[in-house]
């Protein structure tokens, strides 16, 4: 029995030290989607928690925290929880979408890092963009141009969209991350460093007025800005971090390798955590 608690006590800590720290002193928003995170009620979702600990919760279908009313498109309803790349994703079918209301921890004007794993059903929507993740007239991290990786940074010069080399794929899982220093902004796919283009400046908080919320899944506009929502993403979206330093090309390889685990499951956890790794490797 002592060898085998041993033995169980050793894959543990493989299995931490295998898993990317997910939350350090730099994470200010980070939704992975899983278990207690999911808030529903009565079978709906209505929000996803934010586990960096910043209380950046993530409500469904929201602009300014209250139900959405001016809008493009009408909701289909909640995105549904689906599998995802590591454990649980949520599938965004072109209507609906995430609010991260502005707060002082994502009113980020230095270092800056977006990450997301996505799974796009379509790589264009019939818009310019199809939004993973953006803080309007702030920072955005979008598909463009059939399937391009691609970001715009208000207040850093250059200006405009900067976008991948390489495209993503219909159907497959990608991980995406973009970064910003104060001198280069750079784009990665799949771990790798995709493009680099000198920049200065600081990041803008806000050119449209009051601090905008994030939106995922859709460009969310606030009451206060006056104009739709739009700018929709079809596919599925998963791991979402945003950090306010400029992560490392090392620690962006790692978020794609291992995946932003929150911890380590207890020890009575243990099959689901070696299945998640197991269909991490199949995919």
């Amino acid at each position: 029995m002592a060898k085998l608690i041993l033995t169980l006590n050793l894959i543990l800590i493989c299995l931490q030290m295998a898993f990317s720290k997910a939350v350090d002193e730099h994470t200010v928003l980070l939704l992975n989607f899983d278990g207690d995170s999911l808030v529903i009620d009565q079978g709906v979702l209505k929000k996803v928690k934010d586990l960096s600990g910043n209380g950046n919760d993530a409500f469904v279908n929201t602009q300014g925290g209250e139900p959405a009313v001016n809008l493009t498109k009408k909701p289909s309803g909640p995105p549904k929880v689906v599998e995802g790349k590591f454990g649980n994703a949520l599938y965004f079918d072109g209507t609906n979408f995430l609010e991260v209301p502005s707060s002082k921890t994502i009113e980020i004007t230095d270092q800056i890092t977006l990450e997301a794993w996505v799974k796009p059903e379509v790589l264009s929507m019939g818009e310019d963009n199809m939004t993973v993740l953006t803080k309007d007239c702030s920072y955005y991290m979008v598909l463009r141009e059939n399937g391009h990786l691609a970001t715009y940074f208000y207040g850093l010069n250059p200006p405009g969209y900067h976008l991948s080399k390489s495209t993503l794929k219909e159907g497959k899982w990608s991980h995406i991350a973009i970064t910003a220093d104060g001198s280069k902004v750079r784009l990665y796919i799949n771990g790798k460093l995709d493009s680099e283009i000198s920049s200065s400046g600081k990041i803008s908080v806000s050119e449209c007025g009051a601090p905008q919320s994030i939106g995922i899944g859709a460009e969310v506009r606030i009451p206060e800005r006056g104009q739709p929502n739009h700018r929709y993403f079809k596919g599925c979206i998963d791991e979402i971090r945003v950090s306010d330093t400029a992560r490392s090309e090392e620690e962006i390889k790692e978020s794609f390798m291992h995946g932003l685990q929150v911890g380590v499951e207890p020890s009575d956890k243990l099959p689901l955590t070696w299945g998640r790794l197991k269909r991490r490797n199949e995919r």
